[in-house]
């Protein structure tokens, strides 16, 4: 049984966690992996339409208001925009990747939403939102199309923080930046707990 799994379990049998273990069964060296949801509000604007309304540039250059106001008037109707704010619903999962070996934070929505306006609600949710730094595949488990944090900078950090649990010192950053608690206590709780090396 590997460290991961080891403390992910450890983690599981602590009530003051908001993550809860799942076993893998996929055909993958990931026996298991942690899950936790979390929602944010889709302001009406973000249920626009990903274009925007266009006009020509010769109805643009019309110095008649009628002929464009004609124009647009003749064109279909925009879609109907709610008026009070949906929730989002964010499915995290942790899980260890093999190449990286680092835990690796992967997610997707209810609603299913556009890459743009996941991209935008990320900043509610203080995650990077920039697209070098999040990226696309199926869940490695899952195999549902997913989003998550590229890795590459993962293990320096965890490196400097020089923690015996690198999956605990990996929550402690990811779970207040997606607004799912993991508290400093349960974290030396954890620790505390873990058998010496």
């Amino acid at each position: 049984m590997d460290k991961f799994q080891l403390d992910a379990e450890l983690l599981n049998n602590n009530a003051g966690s908001a993550w809860t273990t799942i076993p893998s069964n996929a055909r993958t060296s990931c026996a298991i992996y942690l899950v936790a949801t979390t929602s944010v509000p889709l302001l009406p604007a973000q249920h626009a339409s990903e274009t925007m309304l266009e006009l020509p540039d010769e109805l643009l250059s019309l110095e008649e208001p009628n002929l464009l106001h004609d124009a647009v008037a003749a064109m279909p109707p925009a879609p109907a925009q709610p008026t009070s704010a949906a929730l989002v619903v964010f499915h995290f999962s942790i899980i260890y990747h093999d190449t990286w070996q680092v835990p690796v934070l992967y997610w997707h929505t209810t609603p299913p939403l556009p890459r743009s306006t996941t991209l935008s609600l990320l900043s509610l949710l203080s995650l990077p939102n920039n697209a070098s730094e999040v990226s696309q595949e199926r869940h490695p488990i899952t195999h549902r199309p997913a989003f998550f944090c590229h890795p590459c900078f993962t293990q320096e950090t965890l490196h400097l923080m020089n923690s015996p649990s690198p999956l605990f010192s990996f929550l402690t950053i990811v779970s207040p930046l997606i607004n799912v608690p993991f508290p400093p206590a349960l974290y030396n709780d954890l620790i505390a707990s873990l058998p010496l090396s």
